[in-house]
């Protein structure tokens, strides 16, 4: 970090102002976001073959049907993320943010609560299409930190 000292300045002397603390409240806060994400798209795969095969899928079909289950949130977060990141910009942070972890709540109770294959699917497509959390998390982490703290809070982010 560069020196807020001129050259042959001792920085002893007069009160020189001190940087602010690193926003570890609000990275925290994040991290709690980007947690829930990180939960609900690995915590179904080892219940995933149970769950495909309990809705009466055949055993030579229940490999690809856990896949397509599996990839539905992540390829439906892709234009979902740009889709909230626009909308975070326009209505704000926190707002976008709480949706986002709301309806991610909803939709992963409805994939718990499906009795059918197609519902299952339905409810992983609109869990990944309402939780664009990732891009919201980075423009958050811009927002609360100084460009000198921004590598420290990505890199604690995982973004």
């Amino acid at each position: 970090m560069p020196s807020t000292c001129a050259a042959g300045d001792d920085p002893s002397e007069g009160a020189a102002e001190a940087d602010p603390p690193f926003p570890w409240r609000a990275v925290l806060i994040l991290l709690l976001v980007r947690l829930g994400d990180g939960l609900v798209s690995v915590m179904l795969y080892p219940m995933l073959p149970f769950m495909v095969a309990g809705f009466g899928v055949p055993p030579s079909s229940v490999g690809m049907w856990v896949g397509v289950l599996g990839t539905s949130y992540n390829l439906l977060q892709i234009p979902a993320n740009v889709a909230w990141g626009h909308a975070s910009d326009r209505f704000g942070r926190r707002p976008v943010m709480l949706l986002g972890q709301l309806s991610l709540a909803a939709a992963t109770l409805a994939l718990g609560v499906s009795r059918s294959l197609p519902f299952a699917i339905g409810a992983r497509c609109l869990s990944g299409a309402l939780h664009g959390n990732l891009s919201v998390a980075a423009a958050a982490a811009c927002d609360v930190t100084r460009p000198a703290e921004r590598a420290r809070a990505f890199s604690l982010l995982g973004l």
